[in-house]
């Protein structure tokens, strides 16, 4: 049995334009490395499109999913990216 989710990082145009494509290159990249460390080894994180990303959870109900889904989201959202300041 697999749960699948797809997220969605809100307002990232504002990053791509505001901050620049490699800000928001390195925001993608922190997503994914908060992504990978939330999930379980047999799991599976891949990019989807251009801000979002499938995750697919092995041996999960979907009760148990919506539990997952929201630790995961708490593991991206608390604390932000912190961007290299360019000069």
């Amino acid at each position: 049995m697999y749960g699948h989710l797809l997220g969605d990082l809100g307002h990232f145009k504002n990053i791509n334009d505001t901050c620049g494509h490699l800000a928001g290159d390195e925001v993608l990249k922190e997503t994914a490395r908060r992504l990978v460390s939330s999930v379980c080894s047999y799991d599976f994180v891949g990019r989807f499109g251009g801000e979002e990303f499938l995750v697919t959870l092995n041996n999960c109900d979907s009760a148990f999913g919506l539990a997952r889904a929201e630790k995961i989201r708490k593991t991206i959202a608390k604390r932000p990216v912190e961007l290299p300041r360019v000069r």
